[in-house]
């Protein structure tokens, strides 16, 4: 938000807050795609004046956050709040008051992809490095198996509209990245578990040298939840291709991608139109050092005299969020993970 509408939000405060009335306001809010609706819940939960935290949070939510804030106002009926943010402004004005719709350039979404796939060229590896011990084998002529399976529509939670932009951009790397790609739909539990572990026993696994899991979906801290509103826990997936589970993967290197919120809670981002000023300005800001855990024991080592290989080895994961984070993902852009996956896959081809 440019610096002249966070004076003018900021000059207002008091007229706002008294000429809003929040219930009609709240909505909008969300059609508009100003708050989630998941954030508005915690700021209503931890505050006590909702309106004027509204006003305040509404300054750091990036460049279209002033046209939203308008449309916002003005479908809610607080047509003397927009009148009083924008009468210095008459493009604003024109552009939003005097309107029927309003569909504001929309930067970022929660839950919502690209409408059109991005335009993917992947350039083929000309040089082979040799195999030795630290090298993963990726010679085979079909690199590895891909299994992509896409959550768009749910029984009980909203859809993921657009998801599968991202699941067609994603076959579309790993096919000429070499991969056979298999792709599900839709999964609720049951159907699921079955898919997963159909495709990590299957024997052509034996003939190549990777493979890829790709799980898009709505999600919570430690699972993926399908289409039914039931959860598997991250844990029981790759347990799924480990090394007891899976004998046509030992060996060979497995990644997995989950792009899926892992709990509630809301990045409040930084600001987009420039440096944020306070991190920039606090010279004394030292980061917080490691400490290792105070329990922290090694095991003896006549517990290791088993010879053993570990069940869970050569796995690669990646997730969308840190622990207990929403997911964010960007509307004019497809997955963020894709450019970093390429990086991956290369890394074990050239």
């Amino acid at each position: 938000m440019e610096e002249r509408h966070k004076e003018v939000i900021r000059s207002n405060l008091s007229f706002l807050c008294q000429d809003v009335d929040y219930t009609r306001f709240r909505p909008q809010l969300i059609k508009h795609r100003l708050f989630p609706e998941r954030q508005l819940r915690l700021m209503e939960e931890k505050v006590g004046n909702i309106k004027l935290e509204v006003f305040m949070q509404a300054q750091r939510r990036g460049p279209t956050a002033f046209r939203r804030l308008l449309a916002s106002l003005k479908f809610s009926g607080h047509l003397d709040s927009v009148k009083m943010l924008t009468k210095n402004d008459d493009t604003f004005l024109m552009d939003v008051a005097n309107t029927d719709s309003f569909n504001p350039d929309q930067s970022f979404d929660l839950t919502d992809s690209p409408l059109h796939p991005s335009q993917i060229v992947v350039e083929p590896a000309t040089v082979l490095r040799e195999e030795d011990q630290m090298t993963y084998k990726m010679t085979s002529q079909n690199r590895g198996m891909a299994l992509i399976i896409d959550n768009e529509n749910f029984e009980t939670l909203p859809p993921r509209r657009g998801s599968h932009v991202d699941k067609d951009c994603l076959a579309q790397l790993f096919q000429q990245l070499g991969f056979w790609v298999v792709i599900k739909r839709d999964l609720r539990k049951l159907t699921f578990e079955y898919e997963l572990m159909s495709f990590a026993t299957d024997t052509i696994h034996h003939q190549m040298d990777m493979t890829i899991v790709c799980i898009l979906s709505h999600g919570e801290d430690g699972a993926i939840l399908c289409t039914d509103g039931k959860s598997i826990s991250i844990e029981a997936i790759l347990a799924k291709f480990n090394n007891r589970m899976a004998p046509p993967l030992k060996g060979k290197p497995k990644y997995f991608l989950f792009q899926a919120c892992r709990g509630l809670r809301i990045d409040p981002g930084v600001e987009t139109d420039g440096p944020n000023e306070e991190i920039m300005e606090d010279k004394n800001f030292v980061p917080r050092q490691y400490q290792p855990a105070q329990n922290f024991v090694i095991p003896q080592e006549e517990n290791y005299n088993l010879a053993r290989d570990p069940s869970f080895e050569d796995m690669f994961v990646s997730f969308a969020t840190i622990p207990t984070y929403v997911a964010y993902r960007y509307l004019n852009i497809s997955m963020s993970f894709r450019g970093f996956l390429t990086i991956v896959i290369f890394a074990g081809i050239t």
